[in-house]
């Protein structure tokens, strides 16, 4: 009796879990944005560890640029190059961007 009264519980248990999971999912999706960019587009890049200024701390930039979409490689890969038309090294994801609107 008690090893019935023990699993109804958690099924009970995982369905709410279940259901709490979905309204979670579905509350995400809903105010996620998809960037997407076109060839010709500005865009800034994200500061990284690697090309950030050591001596700038904490007040150094976020943001570096603005460059422009020389190639779309993939849905959310880009090709840059900066104002002066030199090509920037490497492909950049979608979420190491952000639009520039002069």
């Amino acid at each position: 009796a008690k090893l019935n009264l023990l699993e109804e519980n958690q099924d009970k248990v995982a369905e709410k879990v279940a259901v709490y999971q979905n309204r979670i999912t579905r509350y995400f999706n809903k105010r996620v944005r998809i960037w997407c960019f076109k060839e010709g587009d500005l865009v800034l890049r994200k500061v990284t560890q690697n090309n950030r200024v050591k001596s700038d701390g904490v007040l150094g930039q976020n943001w570096e640029g603005p460059y422009l979409i020389k190639i779309v490689v993939y849905s959310g890969a880009y090709k840059l190059e900066d104002m002066d038309g030199r090509s920037i090294d490497h492909t950049w994801n979608t979420d190491q961007l952000r639009g520039f609107y002069p």
